[in-house]
């Protein structure tokens, strides 16, 4: 990387302080070398103009959480509109493909790539990134974990994974973890609970998981093209509790969960922050040029 130029990217992000002081999760969770990074923190409802700039950016990279936006001018900076959480509820799909049309570039962290189809805009697949700093294999001290924020559903299996661990006499720990404390409790248990949203949804915690060296035992996911994981080899699924009490006992009972923890950590080497940040500026910087022979022809 060292004789690839840096690009200078605007990132348009939320003025919230999970997108500000907590931030160390995914894309742009610590410096690299291949992009030259300024924030542009921005409340809910904002407009933003690219003419103001024309010479300070490569490219204005526009995360699409929590953000209702306008984009004017006419400056040749390419935007960049990045779709992650987009399959949760039909609102959270229309808002991010209205937002979309006003991008130059799509990228689409694990939705079908179709979903955002347009004529004139270009979708590509940019898969979700861990943070591998802070993300990594601990002293492995708790038999199950189910790290996550308690909705109804999430508490309902909670509760399940109370009574059926005791009763087998496994270690565990649940509920919702701030910061690297959820890092250090990812990273502590043999194996962790997943429990997507819908099966269209695939939660970021899976790579987490993946990068912790944890055995990984999840609710369905749905296919994602480019990500070339496999049930039964680098994680486990579960459909009803009947299927993850099973799950959970293969893992432990029968010694299951290292041999599916090395094969996901190796995996998910390729899918770090690090390792992402090349792949993200291959893909701009053959945009960028793309966009520059076609406005001289």
């Amino acid at each position: 990387m060292s004789d690839t130029p840096a690009l200078r990217v605007g990132l348009i992000h939320r003025d919230h302080p999970r997108h500000l002081q907590h931030r160390m999760i995914g894309m742009w969770a610590y410096e690299v070398p291949q992009f030259e990074v300024t924030r542009l923190a921005q409340p809910k409802h904002f407009t933003l103009n690219r003419d103001d700039y024309v010479d300070q950016f490569d490219v204005l990279f526009w995360e699409d959480a929590r953000t209702v936006g306008t984009i004017k001018g006419n400056a040749p900076i390419p935007v960049v509109y990045y779709a992650g959480d987009s399959t949760l509820t039909f609102d959270h799909l229309r808002h991010r493909y209205e937002q979309s049309r006003q991008a130059d570039l799509i990228l689409v962290d694990w939705d079908d790539l179709d979903t955002f189809y347009d004529e004139f805009i270009l979708v590509k697949r940019l898969s979700y990134c861990v943070n591998e700093r802070l993300f990594y294999p601990h002293e492995k001290t708790v038999d199950v974990g189910f790290y996550a924020s308690m909705t109804e559903e999430r508490r309902e299996l909670h509760d399940w994974l109370t009574v059926f661990c005791a009763a087998r006499g496994y270690s565990y720990e649940g509920g919702q973890r701030e910061g690297v404390a959820y890092c250090a409790a990812i990273g502590s248990a043999r194996v962790n609970i997943n429990m997507n949203r819908n099966p269209q949804t695939r939660a970021h915690r899976c790579f987490d998981v993946m990068a912790s060296g944890s055995c990984l035992i999840t609710s369905p996911m749905p296919p994602v093209s480019g990500e070339a994981w496999e049930e039964g080899l680098h994680y486990l699924e579960w459909i009803d509790t009947c299927d993850l009490g099973a799950a959970i006992e293969a893992a432990l009972e029968n010694g299951l969960w290292p041999y599916i923890a090395g094969r996901a950590f190796n995996y998910v080497q390729d899918h770090t922050w690090a390792a992402r940040a090349t792949q993200l500026h291959g893909l701009l910087s053959e945009f960028i040029a793309e966009r520059a022979v076609h406005a001289l022809a």
